[in-house]
């Protein structure tokens, strides 16, 4: 269990931090990034592989997890906003913030998708050839 949690934990930590330096790419030159920032984002990410850990329930229903993990994400991001003073400006623009976070969810989860399509694919041509050899 503490495997499965470490390995969640730093696949978060990688998702997180490529999805934090593209939007510090995309918010252009007028942010500036503290030490708090970077680790507040590396603790947020982590978690929220861990949280990423309800999909491999197989007792819990896809969307039901897919909810709770959206709705778990929101709390961490706020957690962190809150941490890096950033809570004033989500407060003023609840709808954009909202907006913004699930664009940033919905692109991450694509990309994981597109990911876990490739690698299933690989491991058919895989079986496929290993089939091909016993013939």
């Amino acid at each position: 269990m503490l495997k499965k949690s470490l390995k969640s934990a730093g696949i978060g930590l990688l998702i997180g931090s490529l999805t934090f330096l593209a939007v510090v790419m995309s918010l252009g030159p007028t942010i500036t990034i503290t030490r708090a920032n970077i680790l507040s984002n590396w603790v947020m990410s982590a978690l929220i592989g861990i949280l990423s850990m309800i999909f491999e329930s197989e007792k819990t229903p896809f969307i039901l997890a897919l909810v709770a993990h959206y709705c778990g994400v929101l709390l961490l991001v706020g957690i962190a906003g809150a941490y890096n003073g950033w809570l004033s400006i989500f407060i003023a623009h609840p709808v954009r913030h909202l907006s913004f976070v699930t664009l940033i969810y919905g692109l991450v989860w694509l990309g994981l998708q597109i990911s876990n399509w490739i690698d299933v694919r690989r491991m058919n041509e895989r079986l496929a050839k290993r089939r091909q050899l016993k013939k």
